[in-house]
Parts: C-alpha cells; structure tokens; sequence
C-alpha cells in the first residue's frame, strides 16, 4: 500500500516534530531506567533519612515531574503530527475506520459490530509477550480531540491473557465539573454484563435536549443491555464529527521498540447498520482513516464502504481488506 505523498514543507515539518517525538521517548526511557534503579536503592535504605537517600527521593520526583511534561508535550506533538498528516490525506497515530464531517453537528449514532478476538504479540527476542490493546467505538467528536462521547468494547491482550469489556467515555472541555470526564467501565457484577469475542454488539448515543445524552450498548449474544443519561455540553463545533473507530488507546506511551503502537492483533471487524441522525451515512472512501506508526507505515487499515454505503471493515496490518457485504 503506497500512502499519498505529501508536499515537501509538510514532510520537513513531520520529520522534525517526529524527531523531537524520538527524542523524547530516548529520555523517557533513560529517566525511567534512573528512576527505577534509584527507587529500588530507596526501598533497601533503612530508612528515608539514610546516607544520600533525601537526594535519591528528590531526583525521583524531579524526573518524574520531568517525564510528564514530556508525555504532555509528546501528546501535543502526536496531535500536530495527525493534523499535518490530514493535509496528504487521513492518517492518524491512534484512530483507523471512518468520520463523516457536519458543520450543523450530530445528534446521534448507532451502528454493531462482532468483538474482535486478540492475539498475543511477542515480546523483543521473542521471550514472553508484550501487553497489547484495541479498542471498537462509536462516538460524536470535535475536529481537535479535545470533546468526545462514546462507548464500544476493548479486546485486550494484557497481562498475559486476553481482556474484553464494555464501556463509555465522555472527555468536556465545556463541562465544569471534571468528574464528567472519565471513562467508566460497563459493570460486570455477577457477570450480568460479559464480552466475548464474536459477541454481536449494537451501540447507540443520541442528544435528549438541555445537553443531556442517552448512551445505550447491548451484547446481542450475551442478551444484555447497558444505558445511562450523561451530560455532554457544547454546540455544533463539537459535535460536528461522528466517528466509526478501531483504536489504540493510550494506556502505555511508549511505543515498541520498532516504532508501532501498543495495538493489538486484533484481526478485523467490520461495522455494520451504520446510522447518523437515523440516516445512512453513505461513507465515502475518502473518509477513511488509516492508522499509522512512528514511522508512516499503516498499521490498522480500513476498507472500502459496503455498496449500501452503511458499512465497512478495518484490518490489522497494511493490507487493504475487502468490503463487507450490503
């Protein structure tokens, strides 16, 4: 798959933010090596005043302090990165699928998918396995990250075994109250609410009025249903994305070793009875969204829409998949 070349002044301006992004995931991880040989020094002192102990514990929190400007500043790279990128065509670090674009704004979304079952990565040297994640959402968004709501499942493979579960986020700028902001996990009590992998799941999230929202996601398989009232305020800014997304969430900043992103191998799931505003979205190729690496190379990528225009499918890996069936 050959990605669409960009004009030369982009190129130099991906080059150097990407270099910066090397740069800090070189400090991250020397700071991280420090921190953790000066923690294990600090956890064998007989106490927190011993010998040169005080300094270890200041150096701790001073690089501590360090890597989260530098997370934060990597994070704002990564997002000037995407939006260059969007200028050669779609290729975002953490997003693959589809996102119809409305200047009025969206007032809902629906659409099902079966939960894609993960395999294990190898660890570097083949020992072990490296924890890996993915994550199948819909959502309503702005053009800039900074406002979503959505709900989907996460296949996992994490810890040595495999993770699947439901759940809902909802990130506010415009909502004063932070505890609005959060992702929440679907309860599992009793296993009233499992995942599994095949599961046929439908999704849904619709504006009620007076920035109140309903989020509703059912496991069709497992009969279930999840739904809750929420409160997402804003206007037409955003909630001018409505989104179709495979993603690998940031729960781990660094990459790999050879520059791809913690995603899992998820293999492919195809989004099916896709809705806006109750109507087909009548999805255009040029809509879609690639998933890309440290270094550009697509790593979760999205098919052509169904001839119905409702649906499509996302592959891990480079390789084009076929579209789904109408």
């Amino acid at each position: 798959m050959t990605l669409r070349e960009c004009d030369p002044a982009i190129n130099n301006q991906i080059n150097q933010k990407r270099t910066r992004i090397a740069q800090i995931n070189t400090i991250l991880d020397a700071n991280r090596a420090t921190i953790n040989e000066a923690q294990r020094e600090v956890d064998m002192a007989p106490n927190p005043y011993y010998g040169g102990i005080p300094l270890l514990i200041e150096l701790i929190r001073i690089l501590k302090d360090e890597n989260e400007k530098l997370i934060a500043e990597k994070h704002s790279l990564n997002i000037e990165v995407d939006m260059l990128l969007s200028k050669c065509g779609i290729f975002m670090s953490a997003w693959s699928g589809y996102a119809k674009l409305s200047v009025k704004g969206f007032s809902s979304i629906s659409a099902t998918w079966r939960v894609p079952r993960v395999k294990p990565t190898p660890a570097p040297g083949g020992v072990g396995t490296i924890d890996t994640f993915s994550a199948v959402w819909i959502g309503i968004s702005d053009a800039l990250g900074d406002n979503i709501i959505q709900t989907g499942t996460s296949s996992d493979f994490n810890l040595a075994q495999e993770d699947y579960y439901a759940w809902y986020e909802i990130y506010n700028i415009f909502d004063p109250n932070p505890q609005h902001s959060t992702k929440v996990l679907i309860p599992n009590t009793n296993k009233a609410q499992p995942v599994k992998p095949e599961d046929l799941m439908s999704a849904l999230i619709s504006k009620e009025g007076n920035n109140m929202w309903s989020i509703t996601i059912s496991n069709k398989t497992q009969n279930w249903t999840f739904s809750i009232p929420q409160q997402y305020i804003g206007n037409s800014f955003n909630q001018c994305f409505a989104d179709f997304i495979v993603e690998v969430p940031a729960v781990d900043e660094s990459p790999l070793p050879n520059g791809k992103r913690r995603l899992a191998e998820y293999g492919n799931v195809t989004f099916n009875n896709c809705l806006v505003d109750g109507m087909n979205p009548k999805f255009d190729p040029t809509e879609a969204i690639i998933m890309i690496d440290d270094f550009i190379n697509p790593i979760s990528t999205p098919s052509d829409p169904s001839s119905d225009g409702d649906g499509f499918t996302v592959a891990f890996g480079s390789n084009k998949p076929l579209s789904p069936p109408p």
